[in-house]
Order: C-alpha cells, then sequence, then structure tokens
C-alpha cells in the first residue's frame, strides 16, 4: 500500500538563503525559483550558452517515469535576465518532453540531450528558442537505474564529450562504428560528435561518477557521486583494463559527500586567495560546497591537495546543491534540487514524499568587487573568439571554444595559423590553438613539435595526450612517444604510457617499458599495466 505523503514545509529561497554560511565578503543571491516560474522543479544540470543565457535540464519524472502515466514531460529550460538586476524574468521552454535528461550540452547550433534510452540533437531553426527539430543520435542507453544513467556531461578542450555513468548499468550504444558495450564498471565514454566514435574509461571503485571538469591544461578531474573522491583521469583513460580495483584521489576529501558536479575556481570577481581552488556540490552529510586547494604534486607525475575551509555550509536539509561553475558574470552558480528525499536506495522509488514542484538556482558572489562584464560569443568574429581563450576565466575559454567549434572549419584554423604566427606566442595559447585543431580532427605535427620543445611541462603533457585521443590521424605518433618516454618531467611520460596503450605492438610496448630506465613513482606504475594488457591477445597467440 502507498504510504500518505507527509506534509513538508519547504523553507522559501529567502529562509534557505538565511541559514547557509559563507566566507566573509561572500553572499548568495537568489537568480531564479519556482515561485517565479511554477513550471521549473528538480534542476540537474547547466549550462551558459553564447549569449550568456542560463539553460536548466530538470527532471520532474525523477526517479522514474511510469509508464503508462502522462507522457514523459522532463524538460530543457533558457532562462534570461533582461534587465540586468541579477534575477531571471524570462524563462523559455525549449523543449518539454524528455525522459530525465541527466546530461545535456550545447553543440554546433543546437543541443545534445539524454532523453532515455538515447541521446537526441534538437535545433531550434526558426529563432523562436523552442526545438522544432529533433534527430536521434545514439541509442541504447542503460535505463536501469536513472541516477546512474548516463550524465553530468562536459566537453574536453580538444571537444571530446565526456558522458559518465554509473556501476549499475548495462549499456549498449547502436554507433556507425557497430554497438559499443559497457556492462557494469563506472566510468565516463568519451564520444566524438564528429564521427559518433566512442571511447570508455573506467573509475575503478566507483559507485557513479556525477562531476567532470579540466584544468587550464586540459587535464580531467573526475568524481564519484557516492564517495565523492576525485581522480586525475589520465591515469585511468588507457587501453581499458579489468585489473584495477582503485586510484589514489587528487586528496582527501576528509568524507564530504556525494559529489553533484565540481569546478574550478578562477574568477577576477572572486578574491585572489580564491583563485584556481576546487569545489563540488555535496548534498548529504554536508550540504553546500566543500573547499580545496589543489595543484602539482612535487616530484611525481601527478596531483596532491587538501581541504580548507567550505566556500558555503547551509544547515536547510532540503538544500541540494547541484552543477556549481563560473558564470559569465564571474559569480559562482549553482542550482539546488531542492528535495527532502534524494537517492533511491534510501526510499522507494514512488515514496509520495519526492518533491516535483521546487528547484532554485542561485549565485555566490563577492561584495567587494563589482561583477564582470560578461565576455559573450554571440555574434562575435573568430579573430574576436581566439581572444577569448586568453580570457582568465576557464569557463569563459570553455564557452568560447564551444563556439569556434561551431564555425566554419577553413575559417577557424587558417585564423589559427594567423594567430601564433609570432614565435614568441605563449604556450597555453599554442595549447588552446591546437585543442581547436583537435576539435577539427586536424592536429599539425608542427605545432605539437613546437610545444614539446617548450619548458612548460604542463604544455608537453597536454601535446602527447592530444597526440593520443588522434592516434588515428596522427601518422607519427610513435616518434612522438619515443620523445616522450625519456622526458624529464614524469607526467609526459607518463602521458606516453597511456598513449602507447594503444597502439598495441610489440614495439609500442617496447617503448612503453623505456619509462623504467628513469625513476617511476605510483602514478607512472598505474597505467603501465594497460598496454601490457592490450598486448595480451598476441603473447596468447
Amino acid at each position: 500500500e502507498m504510504r500518505e505523503p507527509k506534509t513538508l514545509t519547504y523553507p522559501t529561497p529567502e529562509e534557505s538563503i538565511a541559514q547557509m554560511k559563507v566566507p566573509e565578503g561572500f553572499e548568495v543571491q537568489l537568480f531564479v525559483s519556482e515561485r517565479e516560474f511554477p513550471q521549473f522543479a528538480n534542476p540537474t544540470q547547466m549550462t551558459f550558452d553564447k549569449k550568456g543565457r542560463l539553460w536548466v535540464s530538470c527532471m520532474i519524472n525523477y526517479p522514474q517515469w511510469l509508464p503508462g502515466a502522462a507522457k514523459p514531460g522532463d524538460k530543457l529550460f533558457i532562462f534570461e535576465d533582461t534587465d540586468n538586476d541579477g534575477k531571471a524574468d524570462k524563462c523559455i521552454t525549449f523543449y518539454d518532453k524528455l525522459i530525465c535528461p541527466t546530461g545535456f550540452e550545447l553543440h554546433q547550433d543546437g543541443v545534445l540531450v539524454v532523453d532515455e534510452p538515447r541521446i537526441i540533437f534538437l535545433r531550434d531553426t526558426d529563432g523562436d528558442d523552442q526545438a522544432d527539430e529533433m534527430t536521434q543520435v545514439i541509442d541504447g542507453i542503460a535505463t536501469d537505474d536513472t541516477h546512474h544513467a548516463m550524465g553530468a556531461w562536459e566537453w574536453s578542450h580538444g571537444g571530446l564529450l565526456y558522458m559518465l555513468e554509473g556501476v549499475a548499468m548495462s549499456t549498449t550504444l547502436e554507433t556507425p562504428w557497430g554497438p559499443f558495450r559497457s556492462k557494469g564498471p563506472s566510468g565516463a565514454y568519451m564520444l566524438d560528435p564528429l564521427s559518433w566514435r566512442v571511447r570508455h574509461l573506467r573509475t575503478p571503485g566507483y559507485g557513479n561518477p556525477w562531476c567532470m571538469v579540466f584544468d587550464k591544461w586540459g587535464q580531467g578531474v573526475i568524481g564519484d557521486g557516492t564517495n565523492a573522491q576525485q581522480h586525475w583521469t589520465s591515469p585511468l583513460s588507457g587501453y581499458e583494463v579489468t585489473a584495477r580495483r582503485t586510484l589514489r584521489p587528487n586528496f582527501d576529501n576528509e568524507g564530504m559527500r556525494p559529489a553533484v558536479g565540481n569546478d574550478f575556481l578562477y574568477s577576477r570577481h572572486f578574491p585572489d586567495d580564491v583563485q584556481g581552488q576546487f569545489t563540488y556540490a555535496c548534498v548529504i552529510n554536508m550540504h553546500g560546497l566543500p573547499r580545496f586547494e589543489m595543484g602539482d604534486e612535487e616530484g611525481t607525475a601527478g596531483y596532491s591537495g587538501k581541504r580548507i575551509e567550505n566556500l558555503l555550509d547551509s544547515t536547510d536539509m532540503f538544500f541540494r546543491p547541484v552543477d556549481p561553475q563560473i558564470g559569465p558574470d564571474g559569480a559562482l552558480w549553482f542550482g539546488d534540487w531542492c528535495n527532502a528525499l534524494i537517492g533511491h536506495m534510501q526510499y522507494s522509488q514512488r515514496d509520495p514524499n519526492r518533491d516535483h514542484e521546487h528547484g532554485r538556482v542561485y549565485r555566490l558572489v563577492y561584495k567587494d568587487k563589482p561583477l564582470l562584464e560578461p565576455e559573450l560569443q554571440a555574434d562575435k568574429t573568430v579573430a574576436e573568439l581566439l581572444g577569448q581563450l586568453g580570457s582568465y576565466e576557464t569557463r569563459t575559454r570553455y564557452r568560447a571554444r564551444r563556439e569556434l567549434r561551431a564555425r566554419d572549419k577553413q575559417e577557424v584554423l587558417q585564423a589559427v595559423d594567423t594567430w601564433i604566427a609570432d614565435p614568441a606566442t605563449d604556450v597555453n595559447q599554442l595549447c588552446e590553438a591546437m585543442w581547436l585543431q583537435e576539435s577539427f580532427r586536424q592536429v599539425s605535427p608542427a605545432l605539437i613539435a613546437r610545444i614539446m620543445a617548450d619548458d612548460d611541462f604542463h604544455a608537453r603533457a597536454a601535446a602527447v595526450h592530444t597526440v593520443s585521443n588522434e592516434l588515428l590521424r596522427y601518422p607519427d605518433a610513435l616518434e612522438l612517444y619515443k620523445t616522450a618516454i625519456a622526458d624529464p618531467h614524469p607526467r609526459i611520460r607518463l602521458e606516453a604510457v597511456r598513449g602507447l596503450s594503444f597502439v598495441q605492438t610489440v614495439e609500442a610496448l617496447e617503448i612503453a617499458l623505456k619509462v623504467l630506465e628513469m625513476p617511476t613513482d605510483y602514478w607512472i606504475e598505474y597505467p603501465l599495466e594497460h598496454p601490457l594488457h592490450a598486448l595480451k591477445p598476441l603473447a596468447d597467440e
């Protein structure tokens, strides 16, 4: 029998803000809630478009659409603040027929979104901000357990779409290259939206990865929803092996869990002592945003860090922050799933106390500095967009890359050549140029050689990583790996081992084993197993 729902009184947005504790000088402001737009509830993922508008996917049917009930009605909204008062005054329903949109991202002139059990591509062809064209691009996403479903999407710098999936699933994606099966290991799919090829990386020891972000140099950080540990993706993303049980996390998160979205704090709006710190949204044993220092680990290939004072902590038990990210104005934006019940191990799928009516979006602002004038991408020339790749804010670069990928390939690649023509070009800019070439699947060996000659090890590691992503189109990869495997910095040697695992020849293994001729560390030894596994079929013959 169904239990009667309890009478639960949800705090108003103002009452919820009053329960949030933030560091000196910060304050939380409401951008939008169900009060202004009753159709808005259960926000899951967010992103900003080229006009600076906020897109939010809402899973009102969570945890599962009840078959036979009214048609699925999960929604993708666009919120706009037209009078610049910091609050949304316009809510546009882009599309309202989705089933559990656990992930979405803007792509080319439209949006890719989960519509379980498939990925669809939505376009607005007449300019009214409502989808009028729907194309199914991939089918076969597992729906066994919707909170493990393929979500928390993030573009890599080089234009691969990372889509995270938990352990409780059995997915068989129908792709033009045949079915891509993944039964059970949690991890991330790397989708190439130009060819629809798919790869997968495992996250051993995870229940359910729910957050992914890339640092300034294109290195990925993936976070488990369940235990909220954050891991570096390069050691995990070589040739896929089943033998792994876990990887050392980037820092001790002191058990703050689970994590729903993460970001690096790069914003000129924030004070200097916050820059480059790392945060994620936490929804059970604290309600808020814990904060961490994270950086290169001295003397090894990897990373290390530590927990510091929380960015936000709330005593409102219904406050469930999601998907924090630096917005175009430099504030830290985050959604609020706003629910008495969340997971569905703890409660019945159909528990009547599940809320389908509340949802908020807030932003964390610093009172002593003005908000930024947003750098938008709409109506900008290719040259202006390339200029945004030098922006201090990593999220501005993210949006600029996304818009450049939507522009004419030849025009962008020619502009890139001009942009880096000066021999004194900054090496991070050279990497941005390389990532654009990767995005169009046309990496220049001359640019790779230029980056590999630079003193900054972050850049050399990025170059080897890009070549490994582009192996199908990069004939001289082995020559690069021969150089990289003897690089003085261990991170480049690790990237070489990762790349060599995909080559699957005896020669590649011989090059990979040369890594043992120099000092190794935990991080390098970890992916060395991958090329050995890759060659096992040859050894068995």
